[in-house]
């Protein structure tokens, strides 16, 4: 792979002081940053502090020692950092930091670490209208080692709030900062799959035309988006570059008003600036499909190839389902695009195909994931499923394996699939109430593009206190677009639900 020019940072400072912890081995401050790998756009104007907010920005370090603090200053507004030691990163068990705004504080990332050799990684997880100074690290027991290699492959994603992990860690899509994503959203998880680095320029709310709220054309250069744009906030692009560049834009185009042509127009501006400051980079538009009628991936490949056809032949596109509803994707949904952008970059970069995310929950046409709902990345949430009211993870009591779900008072889940007009769709799945005579709903709903609903299977069932199967069957009508399986609970009745299986024919 071509060499790359790397981020300098050698104004390390040369202070090393050694202080007593309470009769535990001596904690070794180190600030130097040379030792220190940063990945994103990151302000060295104070070279002792550099400043980032760009969500996925990430510091990553080696040290030997047994435990280790980081100091950070909040600016603007709260921060989220995500804690990675080791390099293991669970989605079910992440380790969070606040970072308040104008305080500088140490904060513990690791102790009572196996004396030895250790890697930690710092992430924000929240988007660019906050910013974090990083002032250094500190060792227990020991000191920072050589700096990580950064990967041989190198990505740059632009885009709005999908990239930018707006609500990825909240299946209601509530928009709470904390649960923003950073690091398990699908600009990172791609990432990783191609042993990538990568930045993540995105903003939620920005489209690509004048009639989007905010135009990425005013953004996609800054060092900080959430600043006037000057000389020491314009990003130089000659300090990175990628392989492949991503661009995830339109929706707010789409619902903000903007016509095709203007959509299209954006598109190719966009790339045109792109192609400036990196000219032999791939370049990818990538779009959702499914989360409205005559949206922006109605017309991506054909805008795609009048580039290419003006021209620029190192341009592709691909497309992700976006069936569930207008809610954002969770962490399962970015997985799902992750696998399918993955695979894409891996055939037009010439690399070895990868092993695909099993935090995925995209199903194979014509049927669920996680119909036992064994699998909860998310707490108390069986992925793949939407919960709507009061729904409940059970575990215990379930049909087979440990979970169950309860839903109660007219509460629902749903999971959705692509489909086909006439295909026929069964599905089977075990119900029972809390007490004899509460009714549930084991129902098929077919969806057109723009997720109105144009048929329904009810499948109303009275149940009683024992597990009984049940069974829905359903064809598809024209228009169709998508299948929703929808699991519902009466007024006022308690009902579980276990072991769905979705098959078609």
């Amino acid at each position: 792979m071509k060499a790359k020019i790397r981020l300098l940072s050698v104004w390390g400072l040369l202070l090393s002081l050694v202080l007593g912890l309470f009769g535990q081995n001596p904690m070794v401050v180190k600030a130097a940053h040379e030792q220190v790998l940063f990945t994103g756009r990151f302000d060295f104007t104070d070279p002792a502090k550099p400043v980032f907010s760009h969500v996925s920005s990430s510091i990553k370090a080696n040290f030997n020692g047994t435990g280790i603090t980081a100091t950070l200053r909040g600016i603007g507004g709260t921060s989220y950092m995500y804690v990675i030691i080791d390099g293991n990163a669970n989605p079910a068990n992440r380790n969070i930091i606040t970072i308040s705004k104008n305080k500088t504080k140490t904060y513990t990332l690791a102790s009572g670490l196996p004396a030895g050799n250790h890697t930690v990684e710092l992430v924000k997880e929240n988007q660019y209208d906050t910013k974090v100074a990083f002032h250094g690290f500190a060792v227990t027991g020991g000191s920072l080692l050589a700096k990580p290699a950064a990967p041989a492959i190198s990505l740059e994603f632009y885009g709005d709030s999908n990239p930018a992990g707006h609500s990825a860690w909240d299946v209601q899509d509530g928009g709470a900062i904390i649960n923003n994503g950073g690091h398990f959203t699908y600009p990172g998880i791609t990432a990783r799959m191609l042993n990538a680095e990568y930045h993540n320029i995105s903003m939620g709310g920005v489209g690509i035309t004048d009639v989007a709220w905010r135009n990425l054309d005013d953004f996609y250069d800054l060092i900080h988006m959430n600043d006037a744009r000057s000389a020491a906030n314009t990003w130089s692009f000659s300090t990175y570059t990628p392989d492949a560049v991503i661009i995830n834009a339109s929706s707010n185009d789409h619902s903000s008003g903007a016509s095709k042509a203007q959509i299209k127009a954006g598109w190719k501006n966009f790339v045109s600036l792109i192609r400036a400051k990196h000219p032999a980079a791939h370049i990818v538009i990538a779009e959702s499909y499914g989360w409205a009628y005559n949206e922006p991936t109605d017309y991506i490949a054909e805008t795609v190839n009048e580039i290419i056809a003006a021209g620029d032949a190192n341009v592709s596109f691909v497309k992700f389902p976006w069936l569930w509803g207008q809610q954002h994707a969770v962490v399962n949904e970015q997985a799902g695009f992750a696998n399918i952008l993955a695979a894409h970059l891996a055939t037009k970069l010439n690399l070895p195909q990868p092993t695909p995310s099993t935090l995925s929950s995209f199903a194979p046409y014509g049927s669920v994931v996680n119909g036992g709902f064994e699998k909860t990345t998310l707490p108390g949430v069986a992925d793949g499923w939407r919960p709507h009211g009061t729904v409940t993870l059970l575990t215990s009591g379930a049909h087979s394996g440990n979970n169950s779900l309860q839903l109660y008072n007219n509460a629902w889940v749903n999971f959705a699939g692509e489909a086909r007009a006439g295909d026929t769709f069964t599905v089977t799945g075990w119900m029972k109430g809390a007490q004899n005579g509460d009714l549930g709903k084991l129902k098929l709903e077919f969806k057109d593009q723009a997720q109105n609903a144009i048929a329904t299977n009810e499948g109303l069932v009275t149940l009683t206190t024992n597990w009984q199967q049940v069974t829905t069957t359903a064809v598809a009508p024209p228009g169709t677009w998508s299948v929703w399986v929808v699991l519902v609970a009466e007024w006022r009745d308690y009902v579980s639900f276990d072991d769905i299986i979705l098959t078609w024919q």
